[in-house]
């Protein structure tokens, strides 16, 4: 295994760590979205939420997401 395949591993690992580390139900709005690939719309429809509160909680996931990594990233290499 290269040093490449380790930092991305590390790197994968890292963002399965933030997502894992999201409140309840922005993780389960980011999952969908990017684990199962659904639809704004679809997303809304199954949680049982609205299409603007789906895409909130997208951009503070998303926020959120970078906090988390950085800080772990941060720890991780100290």
């Amino acid at each position: 295994m290269q040093d490449e395949d380790i930092e991305d591993d590390s790197s994968l690992e890292s963002i399965k760590i933030a997502i894992n580390n999201l409140p309840p139900q922005m993780g389960k709005v980011f999952k969908a979205k990017y684990y199962q690939q659904l639809k704004i719309e679809e997303i809304a429809k199954e949680l049982k939420i609205s299409v603007s509160t789906v895409k909130t909680q997208l951009a503070r996931g998303k926020s959120k997401l970078r906090e988390l990594i950085h800080d772990f990233l941060l720890f991780y290499f100290l």
